[in-house]
Protein backbone atom coordinates (compact mmCIF):
# COMPACT_ATOMS: atom_id res chain seq x y z
CA UNK A 1 0.00 0.00 0.00
CA UNK A 2 1.52 3.44 -1.56
CA UNK A 3 1.21 6.27 1.43
CA UNK A 4 -0.80 9.55 0.50
CA UNK A 5 1.39 12.81 0.89
CA UNK A 6 -1.44 13.59 3.68
CA UNK A 7 0.21 10.63 5.25
CA UNK A 8 3.37 11.22 4.59
CA UNK A 9 3.04 14.16 7.99
CA UNK A 10 2.43 11.18 10.31
CA UNK A 11 4.99 8.64 8.92
CA UNK A 12 7.64 11.43 9.54
CA UNK A 13 6.45 11.80 13.28
CA UNK A 14 6.69 8.13 13.61
CA UNK A 15 9.77 8.00 12.28
CA UNK A 16 10.93 10.63 14.89
CA UNK A 17 10.01 8.66 17.54
CA UNK A 18 11.64 5.69 16.40
CA UNK A 19 14.50 7.44 16.18
CA UNK A 20 14.76 8.62 19.64
CA UNK A 21 14.04 5.27 21.23
CA UNK A 22 15.54 2.94 18.45
CA UNK A 23 13.06 0.43 19.14
CA UNK A 24 9.71 -0.64 17.32
CA UNK A 25 8.30 -1.80 20.46
CA UNK A 26 8.96 0.91 22.80
CA UNK A 27 7.45 3.81 20.08
CA UNK A 28 4.33 1.71 19.79
CA UNK A 29 3.64 1.29 23.62
CA UNK A 30 4.09 5.41 23.48
CA UNK A 31 1.91 5.49 20.65
CA UNK A 32 -0.87 2.96 21.61
CA UNK A 33 -0.19 0.69 18.81
CA UNK A 34 2.12 -2.71 17.83
CA UNK A 35 5.33 -2.64 16.84
CA UNK A 36 4.20 -4.18 14.12
CA UNK A 37 2.13 -1.44 12.69
CA UNK A 38 5.13 0.90 13.55
CA UNK A 39 7.86 -0.97 11.35
CA UNK A 40 4.98 -1.01 8.70
CA UNK A 41 4.26 2.50 8.57
CA UNK A 42 8.39 3.09 8.20
CA UNK A 43 8.37 0.72 5.26
CA UNK A 44 5.41 2.17 3.57
CA UNK A 45 7.66 5.64 4.09
CA UNK A 46 10.62 4.38 2.32
CA UNK A 47 9.11 3.11 -0.13
CA UNK A 48 7.00 6.54 -0.78
CA UNK A 49 10.03 8.14 -0.97
CA UNK A 50 12.35 5.27 -2.56
CA UNK A 51 15.22 5.63 0.34
CA UNK A 52 16.22 3.07 3.01
CA UNK A 53 15.46 5.64 6.37
CA UNK A 54 16.44 2.96 8.96
CA UNK A 55 19.05 0.22 9.59
CA UNK A 56 17.65 -2.63 11.74
CA UNK A 57 18.88 -5.41 13.98
CA UNK A 58 17.48 -7.91 15.85
CA UNK A 59 18.03 -5.54 19.11
CA UNK A 60 17.97 -1.76 17.64
CA UNK A 61 17.45 0.63 14.76
CA UNK A 62 19.15 3.21 13.95
CA UNK A 63 18.76 6.23 11.11
CA UNK A 64 20.53 6.03 7.84
CA UNK A 65 22.13 9.36 6.76
CA UNK A 66 18.91 9.58 4.39
CA UNK A 67 17.09 9.18 7.82
CA UNK A 68 18.89 11.78 9.71
CA UNK A 69 18.62 14.50 6.57
CA UNK A 70 14.78 14.04 6.33
CA UNK A 71 14.04 14.31 10.15
CA UNK A 72 16.78 16.95 10.16
CA UNK A 73 14.88 19.21 7.19
CA UNK A 74 11.42 18.27 8.28
CA UNK A 75 11.64 18.81 11.84
CA UNK A 76 11.71 22.93 11.85
CA UNK A 77 8.52 22.64 9.52
CA UNK A 78 6.76 20.00 11.77
CA UNK A 79 7.87 22.13 14.91
CA UNK A 80 6.44 24.81 13.12
CA UNK A 81 2.93 23.23 12.93
CA UNK A 82 3.00 21.71 16.05
CA UNK A 83 2.96 25.66 17.49
CA UNK A 84 0.18 26.73 15.44
CA UNK A 85 -1.64 23.97 16.41
CA UNK A 86 -1.41 24.32 19.88
CA UNK A 87 -1.76 27.88 19.69
CA UNK A 88 -5.51 26.81 18.10
CA UNK A 89 -5.69 24.61 21.09
CA UNK A 90 -4.64 27.52 23.68
CA UNK A 91 -7.37 29.85 23.05
CA UNK A 92 -9.36 27.38 25.23
CA UNK A 93 -9.99 28.28 28.61
CA UNK A 94 -8.59 25.06 29.28
CA UNK A 95 -5.03 23.96 28.80
CA UNK A 96 -5.29 20.55 27.93
CA UNK A 97 -3.11 17.99 25.77
CA UNK A 98 -0.52 15.42 26.97
CA UNK A 99 3.45 17.52 27.92
CA UNK A 100 6.01 15.22 27.61
CA UNK A 101 8.99 15.74 29.87
CA UNK A 102 12.47 14.47 30.11
CA UNK A 103 13.45 14.28 33.94
CA UNK A 104 15.75 12.39 36.20
CA UNK A 105 14.05 10.28 38.47
CA UNK A 106 15.54 12.12 41.52
CA UNK A 107 13.77 15.10 40.41
CA UNK A 108 10.51 13.75 40.35
CA UNK A 109 10.79 12.29 43.76
CA UNK A 110 11.50 15.31 45.08
CA UNK A 111 9.99 18.24 43.45
CA UNK A 112 6.85 16.67 40.75
CA UNK A 113 5.58 13.37 42.68
CA UNK A 114 4.39 15.34 45.87
CA UNK A 115 2.40 18.07 43.83
CA UNK A 116 0.51 15.90 41.46
CA UNK A 117 -3.14 15.85 43.29
CA UNK A 118 -3.29 19.26 43.19
CA UNK A 119 -1.74 19.88 39.99
CA UNK A 120 -4.34 16.94 38.33
CA UNK A 121 -7.38 18.83 40.34
CA UNK A 122 -6.53 22.45 39.04
CA UNK A 123 -5.73 20.70 35.32
CA UNK A 124 -7.98 17.63 34.43
CA UNK A 125 -6.97 17.77 30.70
CA UNK A 126 -3.44 18.05 30.96
CA UNK A 127 -1.64 14.67 30.73
CA UNK A 128 1.91 14.35 31.92
CA UNK A 129 4.52 11.87 30.22
CA UNK A 130 7.52 11.08 32.09
CA UNK A 131 10.69 9.89 30.48
CA UNK A 132 13.32 9.39 33.67
CA UNK A 133 16.43 8.82 32.49
CA UNK A 134 19.51 9.55 34.01
CA UNK A 135 21.34 10.76 30.77
CA UNK A 136 20.63 14.28 29.08
CA UNK A 137 18.46 13.88 26.15
CA UNK A 138 17.82 16.63 23.13
CA UNK A 139 14.38 17.65 23.57
CA UNK A 140 13.73 17.60 19.95
CA UNK A 141 15.10 14.62 18.72
CA UNK A 142 13.03 12.69 21.95
CA UNK A 143 10.16 14.70 21.35
CA UNK A 144 9.92 16.11 24.66
CA UNK A 145 7.98 19.78 25.38
CA UNK A 146 10.70 20.33 28.02
CA UNK A 147 12.80 18.64 30.73
CA UNK A 148 14.06 19.61 34.17
CA UNK A 149 17.85 18.91 35.35
CA UNK A 150 20.44 20.31 37.80
CA UNK A 151 21.36 23.67 35.93
CA UNK A 152 25.17 22.76 35.53
CA UNK A 153 24.33 20.16 33.05
CA UNK A 154 22.45 22.45 30.61
CA UNK A 155 22.98 23.67 27.19
CA UNK A 156 23.58 27.15 26.84
CA UNK A 157 21.28 27.83 24.40
CA UNK A 158 18.03 26.53 26.12
CA UNK A 159 15.01 28.88 27.90
CA UNK A 160 15.57 27.70 31.83
CA UNK A 161 13.61 28.42 34.81
CA UNK A 162 14.35 27.61 38.16
CA UNK A 163 12.64 25.22 40.48
CA UNK A 164 13.22 25.13 43.83
CA UNK A 165 16.00 26.28 45.88
CA UNK A 166 19.33 25.50 46.06
CA UNK A 167 20.26 21.67 46.60
CA UNK A 168 22.66 20.51 49.49
CA UNK A 169 24.16 16.86 48.84
CA UNK A 170 25.36 14.60 51.86
CA UNK A 171 26.58 11.30 52.81
CA UNK A 172 24.45 9.18 54.57
CA UNK A 173 24.51 5.97 56.26
CA UNK A 174 22.25 3.51 58.40
CA UNK A 175 22.99 3.67 62.53
CA UNK A 176 23.41 -0.51 62.29
CA UNK A 177 26.56 0.74 59.99
CA UNK A 178 27.88 3.40 61.76
CA UNK A 179 27.69 1.23 64.69
CA UNK A 180 29.43 -1.68 63.09
CA UNK A 181 32.22 0.56 61.51
CA UNK A 182 31.98 4.13 63.05
CA UNK A 183 31.06 7.35 61.20
CA UNK A 184 33.86 9.24 59.35
CA UNK A 185 34.59 12.94 60.21
CA UNK A 186 36.17 13.90 57.21
CA UNK A 187 35.52 12.72 53.68
CA UNK A 188 39.24 12.27 53.32
CA UNK A 189 38.28 9.30 55.73
CA UNK A 190 35.71 7.33 53.30
CA UNK A 191 38.56 5.68 51.85
CA UNK A 192 38.38 3.20 55.01
CA UNK A 193 34.98 2.46 54.53
CA UNK A 194 32.44 0.45 52.26
CA UNK A 195 30.56 3.03 49.92
CA UNK A 196 27.94 2.36 47.35
CA UNK A 197 28.70 4.40 44.12
CA UNK A 198 26.63 5.54 41.63
CA UNK A 199 27.55 5.16 37.72
CA UNK A 200 26.76 7.95 35.61
CA UNK A 201 25.41 7.57 31.89
CA UNK A 202 28.39 8.60 30.88
CA UNK A 203 29.74 5.32 32.34
CA UNK A 204 32.27 7.05 34.75
CA UNK A 205 31.83 6.74 38.78
CA UNK A 206 30.16 10.13 40.18
CA UNK A 207 33.00 11.80 42.57
CA UNK A 208 31.48 12.91 45.83
CA UNK A 209 31.75 16.19 46.14
CA UNK A 210 32.51 18.10 49.21
CA UNK A 211 33.93 21.56 50.44
CA UNK A 212 36.89 21.73 52.35
CA UNK A 213 36.75 25.31 54.21
CA UNK A 214 35.40 26.64 51.05
CA UNK A 215 36.93 24.89 48.48
CA UNK A 216 35.11 22.67 46.86
CA UNK A 217 37.02 18.85 46.42
CA UNK A 218 35.76 15.51 44.59
CA UNK A 219 36.34 12.33 46.28
CA UNK A 220 36.66 8.92 44.46
CA UNK A 221 35.25 6.54 47.31
CA UNK A 222 35.92 2.81 46.85
CA UNK A 223 33.53 0.69 44.70
CA UNK A 224 31.82 -1.74 47.25
CA UNK A 225 28.47 -1.69 45.13
CA UNK A 226 27.71 0.50 42.26
CA UNK A 227 24.61 0.49 40.26
CA UNK A 228 22.85 3.26 37.79
CA UNK A 229 19.85 3.80 40.21
CA UNK A 230 19.36 6.09 42.95
CA UNK A 231 16.81 4.00 44.84
CA UNK A 232 18.83 0.42 44.77
CA UNK A 233 21.90 2.79 46.10
CA UNK A 234 19.71 3.77 49.02
CA UNK A 235 18.31 0.86 49.99
CA UNK A 236 21.87 -1.00 50.02
CA UNK A 237 22.32 1.70 52.33
CA UNK A 238 19.17 1.22 54.32
CA UNK A 239 20.26 -2.51 54.97
CA UNK A 240 23.30 -0.92 56.50
CA UNK A 241 25.59 -2.56 53.97
CA UNK A 242 27.30 0.75 53.30
CA UNK A 243 27.64 4.54 53.06
CA UNK A 244 25.46 6.73 50.51
CA UNK A 245 25.72 9.94 49.05
CA UNK A 246 22.32 11.81 48.03
CA UNK A 247 20.24 15.06 47.67
CA UNK A 248 19.48 15.70 51.28
CA UNK A 249 15.86 15.94 50.27
CA UNK A 250 15.97 12.87 48.60
CA UNK A 251 16.52 11.18 52.04
CA UNK A 252 14.77 13.48 54.26
CA UNK A 253 12.20 10.84 54.88
CA UNK A 254 14.47 8.42 55.72
CA UNK A 255 16.05 10.41 58.42
CA UNK A 256 13.34 11.45 59.76
CA UNK A 257 12.19 8.07 60.57
CA UNK A 258 15.70 7.77 61.64
CA UNK A 259 16.33 4.68 59.45
CA UNK A 260 19.40 7.24 57.93
CA UNK A 261 21.76 9.36 59.29
CA UNK A 262 22.72 12.33 57.53
CA UNK A 263 26.88 12.71 58.13
CA UNK A 264 30.07 15.18 57.43
CA UNK A 265 27.28 17.82 56.90
CA UNK A 266 29.75 20.32 57.89
CA UNK A 267 31.29 19.10 54.39
CA UNK A 268 28.09 19.16 52.29
CA UNK A 269 28.14 21.61 49.70
CA UNK A 270 25.13 23.03 47.66
CA UNK A 271 24.06 23.65 43.89
CA UNK A 272 22.16 25.95 42.24
CA UNK A 273 19.56 23.31 41.90
CA UNK A 274 17.03 22.16 39.49
CA UNK A 275 15.32 24.09 36.71
CA UNK A 276 12.96 23.10 33.96
CA UNK A 277 14.42 23.64 30.51
CA UNK A 278 12.94 23.89 26.66
CA UNK A 279 14.00 25.02 23.52
CA UNK A 280 13.38 28.54 22.08
CA UNK A 281 9.97 28.63 20.25
CA UNK A 282 7.69 31.78 19.23
CA UNK A 283 4.99 30.97 22.02
CA UNK A 284 4.92 28.85 24.63
CA UNK A 285 1.90 26.56 24.82
CA UNK A 286 0.27 27.01 27.26
CA UNK A 287 0.08 23.02 28.95
CA UNK A 288 3.96 23.83 29.64
CA UNK A 289 2.88 27.92 30.70
CA UNK A 290 0.56 26.39 33.32
CA UNK A 291 2.65 23.68 34.54
CA UNK A 292 5.84 26.05 34.61
CA UNK A 293 3.56 28.41 36.91
CA UNK A 294 2.22 25.68 38.96
CA UNK A 295 5.32 24.26 40.12
CA UNK A 296 7.30 27.32 40.12
CA UNK A 297 4.90 29.00 42.73
CA UNK A 298 5.03 25.42 45.05
CA UNK A 299 8.77 25.06 44.83
CA UNK A 300 9.90 28.87 44.84
CA UNK A 301 8.67 29.45 48.28
CA UNK A 302 11.26 29.61 51.19
CA UNK A 303 12.08 26.44 52.40
CA UNK A 304 14.83 25.29 54.80
CA UNK A 305 16.33 21.52 54.20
Amino acid sequence: MKLRNDDIYSAIRVLDRVAAQHSFSETGRQLGVSASAISQTISQLERRLRSQLLNRSTRHVHLTEAGRQLLERTRPYLQRLDEELELLVSNSDTPAGTLRLNVSRVAIQMLITPYLPAFFQRYPDVRLEFNCENRLINLSDGYFDAGIRLEESLDPTVIARRLGARQTMTAYAAPAYLAAHGEPRTPYELAAHRCVNFRTSTGAIYRWEFQDQGTPIEIQTPEFVTANDTVVLKDIVLQGQGIGYAFTREIAPEVASGALVPILRDWAPTFNGFHIYYLKREFLPRKLAVFIEFFSDKLNRPASD
